[in-house]
């Protein structure tokens, strides 16, 4: 448990480079979703 305090800085900097990438990843699923969500809307409107 001693060993990894001292690498505990270094875990928190790349936990959050990690957490910024999964939210940078859920956000761009999340505008795709809507998207593809606005564009069936407006394909079944147009009909």
């Amino acid at each position: 448990m001693g060993k990894s305090s001292k690498s505990n800085r270094r875990e928190k900097l790349s936990l959050s480079t990690f957490e910024v990438l999964t939210l940078m990843f859920v956000a761009g699923n999340f505008v795709i979703g809507l998207v593809m969500l606005v564009l069936e809307l407006v394909k079944t409107t147009k009909k």
